[in-house]
C-alpha cells in the first residue's frame, strides 16, 4: 500500500506511540547489554549479584514492553519511508527491525528459564522473587544461556546496524529517516 492510499506521506514522523516505545526500549536495551557484558567480568560477590538483578529485573521489563510495542506496530503501522531510498536499503532496515523484535521477545524468556533452570531465581528490583518456570538441569541451564548469550550479541550487532543506518541516513543522505523517530 502506498504512503498517500494509506494516508500516511512517506519519510512522515512516527506517531507519538512508537516514538515513545522505541526511546523506551532503547533506554533498557543500551543498559541491559552492557549490564550483561558487565557481570560476566566481575569477580563474584555483592557486586556480581546486583549486576545480575538489575539485568534480570530490565529483561523481565523489556518482555512486555517489546510485547506491547509489537501489538502497538501491528495496529498503527509504520509510515513509508522516502521513495527515493533503495529498495535494499529498505530491506536492510526491515530485516534489522524484526530481528530486534524476535531478540527482545525470544532472549527474556531465554533468561528466565536459564536462571530456573540453573536453580535460581530472579531477584525482581530486590522486590520480590519471581518463581522459577523450570526444574533445576544446570547442563540444559548452561546450553540456555549460552544460547541466551549469543543472541544478546547476534542483538548489540543489529542495534549497532540500526544505529549505524540512522546515523548513515542523517549524515550521508541527509534525508529524513531519522528524524522520523525524532517526531520530526
Amino acid at each position: 500500500m502506498s504512503g498517500i492510499a494509506s494516508g500516511k506521506t512517506p519519510g512522515a514522523a512516527y506517531s507519538h506511540g512508537a516514538i515513545g516505545f522505541h526511546w523506551l526500549t532503547a533506554a533498557i536495551v543500551l543498559t541491559i547489554i552492557p549490564l550483561g557484558v558487565a557481570m560476566g567480568r566481575v569477580d563474584p560477590g555483592p557486586t556480581q549479584d546486583w549486576l545480575y538483578s538489575l539485568h534480570e529485573s530490565l529483561g523481565i521489563v523489556v518482555w512486555p514492553i517489546a510485547l506491547l510495542r509489537l501489538m502497538y506496530r501491528f495496529k498503527n503501522p509504520p509510515p513509508p519511508m522516502q521513495d527515493d531510498i533503495p529498495q535494499l536499503m529498505k530491506l536492510a532496515a526491515e530485516l534489522t527491525h524484526w530481528a530486534l523484535y524476535a531478540g527482545l521477545l525470544v532472549n527474556p524468556i531465554l533468561g528466565w528459564l536459564g536462571v530456573s533452570t540453573f536453580g535460581a531465581t530472579i531477584n525482581f528490583f530486590w522486590l520480590f522473587e519471581l518463581p522459577s518456570i523450570a526444574a533445576k538441569d544446570e547442563a540444559l541451564s548452561k546450553l540456555i544461556l549460552w544460547a541466551h548469550g549469543w543472541i544478546g550479541i547476534l542483538m548489540a550487532l543489529a542495534l549497532c546496524a540500526h544505529i549505524g543506518g540512522a546515523l548513515f541516513h542523517h549524515f550521508v543522505r541527509k534525508d529524513r529517516t531519522m528524524l522520523r523517530m525524532l517526531g520530526r
